[in-house]
């Protein structure tokens, strides 16, 4: 893949992670606000929704780390010099 098609798929996968981990947020506000009005069986229905939801945000994130490693896109993180010009000089 081109360095250009790899940033596409890491886009559509971060959009992707981003809509769990709302979905995620407010599954959380859900049992938090019902906590006290709700039936135990409704409450417990609750948290082990946000569980699986917490397995999909987790399963997403691990994709977008998987794919990042083996991507085009991939530079290392050390201190770079670079020298546009002979008097110059950019640390980055």
């Amino acid at each position: 893949m081109s360095q250009i098609a790899d940033i596409d798929q890491m886009i559509k996968l971060l959009q992707t992670a981003k809509r769990e981990i709302k979905k995620q947020h407010k599954l959380s506000q859900k049992c938090h606000e019902s906590w006290q009005n709700s039936t135990p069986k409704r409450v417990q229905k609750l948290y082990a929704d946000l569980n699986w939801q917490g397995m999909e945000v987790d399963k997403k994130l691990t994709d977008i780390a998987r794919f990042y490693a083996k991507s085009s896109i991939v530079t290392g993180t050390q201190e770079k010099e670079y020298n546009p010009s002979g008097f110059h000089r950019y640390n980055y």
